[in-house]
């Protein structure tokens, strides 16, 4: 493999961490301000501050974000992996 490959791996890895990152600071964010609140926010006093939908569009946004950082890590270190591989001499025989 060549050197360009191996630093086209590599800046690819790169790029598939950030993202991955950056869905991770979006789930973060997301805790942080509530996990939901802002959806379907039916206020029913004391009782129950949250109604079914806003809970299930929580589940749905975690769910959904906690996926695509999954994958994102998944595909960069797959990249990395792959730029960082050293060649296989064959061997004679």
């Amino acid at each position: 493999m060549t050197r360009i490959k191996k630093a086209l791996y590599l800046a690819g890895g790169l790029c598939w961490l950030s993202f991955g990152g950056g869905f991770g600071l979006l789930l973060v964010q997301f805790f942080a301000q509530g996990t939901g609140m802002q959806f379907f926010g039916i206020d029913l006093g004391s009782v129950l501050p949250v109604s079914p939908g806003t809970v299930l569009m929580g589940l749905v946004w975690v769910t959904g974000l906690s996926i695509a950082a999954f994958v994102c890590l998944a595909v960069s270190f797959g990249l990395f992996e792959r730029g960082l591989e050293k060649p296989v001499k064959a061997q004679k025989g």
